[in-house]
């Protein structure tokens, strides 16, 4: 018997709307091609579960939404690319979990919003790469946790807003590279806690506002580089902690 690998294309998505995938799961998608989905609408993803996206690409999801993913679970995302998100609406991800995107690359987000992460868990990032987000807005991330973020990159975040991030978890940022945040706005950081940043670079702060730290606690910054902060403000940093800055410059 002879096997032959199955290449999945899928194109041209233009105005498609999906609705009601509840309990759906989506697994094994091997070199699986998404192209061009144009004013696409996904909603009500209850309990979705996708894994095991090995060399799958998506570009050009020009205008898209998605929303309403409820429990939703991604995991297993190997060599994955996601690229030109343009003016993408992603809402409502309460509870997802999203774990072990090994190589995954996640550039152009321009104009995109991601709003309502209630409870969402990010963990297992391995050489991730994050660019271009242009005008990108995230908020309310309550109680969200981001951990084991080994190797990620995060570049050219050109007038992000990034608000309301209350009871937010950040730990085992190992090698990670934060850098062009021109223009960018972090508010309203109640209760967020923030540790073990080994070998971090933050660089590029280029007109950044910081405020509303009320409550935060960073700790462990080992060999933690940050440079360049031209014109960037931080106000009201009331009860916080900073810890255990070793080789911090």
């Amino acid at each position: 018997m002879i096997c032959r690998e199955r290449v999945i294309t899928i194109i041209n998505l233009t105005g498609m709307t999906i609705t009601n995938l509840t309990g759906v799961t989506i697994t094994n998608l091997t070199d699986m091609t998404i192209t061009n989905l144009t004013g696409v609408t996904i909603t009500n993803l209850t309990g979705v579960t996708i894994t095991n996206l090995t060399g799958v690409t998506i570009t050009n999801l020009t205008d898209m939404t998605i929303t309403n993913l409820t429990g939703m679970t991604i995991t297993t995302l190997t060599g994955v690319t996601i690229t030109n998100l343009t003016d993408m609406t992603i809402t409502n991800l309460t509870g997802v979990t999203i774990t072990n995107l090994t190589g995954v690359t996640i550039t152009n987000l321009t104009g995109v919003t991601i709003t309502n992460l209630t409870g969402m868990t990010i963990t297992n990032l391995t050489g991730v790469t994050i660019t271009n987000l242009t005008g990108v807005t995230i908020t309310n991330l309550i109680g969200v946790t981001v951990t084991n973020l080994t190797g990620v990159t995060i570049t050219n975040l050109t007038s992000v807003t990034i608000t309301n991030l209350t009871g937010v978890t950040i730990t085992n940022l190992t090698g990670v590279t934060i850098t062009n945040l021109t223009g960018v706005t972090i508010t309203n950081l109640t209760g967020v806690t923030i540790t073990n940043l080994t070998g971090m670079t933050i660089t590029n702060l280029t007109g950044v506002t910081i405020t509303n730290l009320t409550g935060v606690t960073i700790t462990n910054l080992t060999g933690v580089t940050i440079t360049n902060l031209t014109g960037v403000t931080i106000t009201n940093l009331t009860d916080m902690t900073i810890t255990n800055l070793t080789g911090t410059q």
